[in-house]
C-alpha cells in the first residue's frame, strides 16, 4: 500500500507535529475522506485516543520496529484496567499499517505489532480486523467483546511472574446485543518469545479461556488435542459451523475492507 500523506509527525521537529496525539487532534472538523498520517522513526512515550469524531485515519510507515507508541501505566501501581491503555480508538474506518503499540466502528491493523504483558490488546467493540501482525504478552493478552478477525498473524507468548500460567485469548459472547461477538484466530501461530523459550517445561500456555459465558473454541495443529477441556465448552467441528466465522460473513468484510486496500482472505484459505 502506497498513501500521500496528509501531514507528517516527527519527533526531531521535521514534521507538522512532535508527538502522535497532537497530529491526530488536529483532524480537521467534518473532514471528508482518508486522513492519512505518516509517523516518522522514533519512541512516542505517550497515551492517544483517537474520539468517535476522528473517521478515516490512516497512521503508517513502513517498519513497526522503529516507529513505537509506547506507555507504562498498569494495574499494579493503581490503575484500572480500561484505563491502562497507551493507544484507544473509538473512531470508524481507523486503519494502521507498521507501526507498534506497546503496553499498549471498523477499526483494522496491517503489519503492526502489540507488547504488553497481561491484556495487552482489547478489542472492546465494533468490527476489528487484524493482518500480519505481532502480539505479546502474558495473561489474557488478546480479550474483549467485538466482532474481531485475527489472520495470518504471529502470537508471541512471554515470561510470567512465577507462579503464573499464560492464556492468549480472554473471550467474550455478548448475549445483550444482536452483534455477534467473538474474536476469531486464522491462519496464525503461537510461539514462546525469546525469554520463555528456557522455561517451556515448567510454564502452562493455554489457547483461550471464557471470560464471560457462551464462549466458543476450536482450533487444529500441534497443541490442538481438546481431550482435557471442560465437558461443557462448545467446539466448532463441522464445516457449515466453521465458515460463519470467515472473513465476509463474519466481519462483512467487502462492505468497508475493501477500500483500505488491505489484502484479506474472504473464506477459508484455500478457497481465497
Amino acid at each position: 500500500m502506497v498513501f500521500l500523506s496528509s501531514l507528517t509527525i516527527a519527533l526531531n521537529g521535521t514534521g507538522q507535529y512532535k508527538i502522535v496525539y497532537e497530529g491526530i487532534n488536529s483532524y480537521p472538523k467534518n473532514y471528508q475522506g482518508r486522513y492519512i498520517i505518516y509517523v516518522k522513526a522514533s519512541i512516542y512515550q505517550e497515551y492517544v485516543v483517537v474520539d468517535d469524531s476522528k473517521n478515516n485515519i490512516i497512521l503508517h510507515d513502513d517498519d513497526p520496529t522503529t516507529k513505537i507508541i509506547t506507555g507504562r501505566k498498569n494495574q499494579h501501581e493503581g490503575t484500572k484496567i480500561p484505563q491502562t491503555t497507551t493507544f484507544d480508538t473509538f473512531s470508524q474506518n481507523f486503519i494502521a499499517k507498521s507501526i507498534t503499540f506497546e503496553n499498549t466502528d471498523h477499526s483494522s491493523f496491517f503489519n503492526c505489532e502489540f507488547r504488553g504483558y497481561q491484556d495487552t490488546l482489547y478489542v472492546d467493540q465494533g468490527y476489528q480486523f487484524y493482518r500480519n501482525c505481532k502480539t505479546y504478552g502474558t495473561i489474557d493478552f488478546i480479550y474483549g467483546h467485538s466482532t474481531t478477525l485475527i489472520q495470518n498473524s504471529t502470537i508471541l507468548v512471554r515470561k510470567p511472574a512465577l507462579g503464573q500460567s499464560n492464556v492468549v485469548v480472554a473471550d467474550v459472547t455478548n448475549i445483550n446485543t444482536n452483534l455477534s461477538t467473538d474474536i476469531v484466530l486464522q491462519n496464525y501461530s503461537i510461539s514462546p518469545n525469546v525469554e520463555l523459550t528456557p522455561f517451556p517445561p515448567t510454564v502452562k500456555t493455554y489457547l483461550a479461556r471464557p471470560w464471560q459465558a457462551f464462549s466458543t473454541f476450536g482450533n487444529i495443529g500441534p497443541g490442538a488435542n481438546a481431550t482435557t477441556r471442560v465437558k461443557w465448552e462448545k467446539v466448532i467441528i463441522t464445516r457449515d459451523e466453521t465458515v460463519k466465522f470467515t472473513a465476509e460473513p463474519w466481519i462483512g468484510a467487502s462492505t468497508w475492507l475493501n477500500s483500505t486496500g488491505i489484502a484479506y482472505d474472504r473464506g477459508f484459505m484455500a478457497e481465497t
